[in-house]
């Protein structure tokens, strides 16, 4: 089931990165803060997100994709950019397969996933606080 979910979710971000190129899509992204800017914390309020709401899983995919200039995705796009650009040059695919491993609402197990390394660990507090500030009426 996580792995099927793990699964819509790529393919939802791979569509949503598709559409974006087609219709126009720059480098001029809006700039979000780091929210809670801590992982376990991120993790937490996204734990209590209604899951169900379609426009929550676009919100995700698309703050952390380039900027797409498109009036659906307006409110969010790239707003977690650069936050998810200092994350992916600092942390392991390992870490991102432990995240992927745990259930989504378990914060524990997340956290855990960045015990080995404090810069990944950084990066990905700024990285996940800024999804759960930029996506959080979006997901209710």
């Amino acid at each position: 089931m996580k792995g099927l979910m793990n699964g819509r979710a790529l393919a939802a971000g791979s569509m949503l990165w598709v559409v974006c190129m087609a219709i126009g899509c720059g480098d001029d992204e809006p700039k979000s803060g780091n929210g809670v800017n801590d992982v376990k914390l991120a993790c937490e309020i996204r734990a209590t997100w209604n899951r169900g709401n379609p426009d929550c899983a676009v919100c995700e995919s698309a703050a952390v994709s380039p900027r797409c200039e498109c009036s659906e995705l307006a409110a969010f796009s790239a707003a977690c950019i650069e936050q998810q650009d200092a994350r992916r040059a600092v942390c392991a695919e390992s870490v991102d397969n432990c995240v992927f491993a745990c259930r989504r609402e378990d914060c524990a197990c997340v956290e855990a996933c960045y015990a080995a390394g404090d810069a990944c660990k950084k990066a990905s507090d700024a990285r996940d606080g800024c999804v759960s500030e930029a996506c959080a009426s979006h997901c209710k």
